[in-house]
């Protein structure tokens, strides 16, 4: 690895990951002379949901306590995303044959999908911006420990 590379490690990868990879790529002409690698963490094997989006951890009966207007931009809005949907996926969400709004609140795990889809569009920005990214999934990170100017991670996987 080059010496001039600073890694940035982000622990989880839910929304606020996401919005921070939002604000690295809408920065990226500053942040890249900084930030030369990402490298995420998720605990769980699912990257880019949040535990409270997760198939692990809610259904389809779980709605969302958030409408697409009221969520912050990002590469699409969560009511845009769902128009794009195929049929066969808005039934797994319980929202077949139905009108999506702007102010409708939907199950969490279409919320999920979504925030999943707007994490692996912005990796996707940031590798084209010439960022090196690597993903660790189902790595619980159980301590950081402080080395000087280097830190150390310890993962339960």
């Amino acid at each position: 690895m080059n010496k001039n590379i600073r890694s940035l490690a982000i622990i989880g990868t839910g929304p606020t990951a996401i919005y921070l990879l939002r604000h690295i790529y809408d920065n990226i002409h500053i942040l890249s002379k900084a930030i030369g690698q990402i490298l995420l963490f998720e605990k769980e094997a699912l990257m880019g949901m949040g535990m409270p989006y997760s198939p692990l951890t809610t259904d389809k009966y779980n709605m969302a306590n958030i409408s697409s207007e009221e969520i912050p931009g990002l590469t699409e809005s969560f009511a845009g995303w769902l128009r794009k949907q195929p049929e066969e996926v808005l039934s797994e969400y319980g929202l077949a044959n139905m009108e999506i709004d702007e102010s409708e609140v939907y199950s969490r795990l279409a919320l999920g999908a979504y925030f999943r889809a707007q994490y692996e569009a912005y990796l996707e920005k940031l590798r084209d911006s010439g960022l090196d990214i690597l993903e660790f999934p189902s790595a619980g990170i159980i301590d950081i420990i402080p080395g000087g100017e280097k830190f150390g991670l310890l993962s339960a996987s």
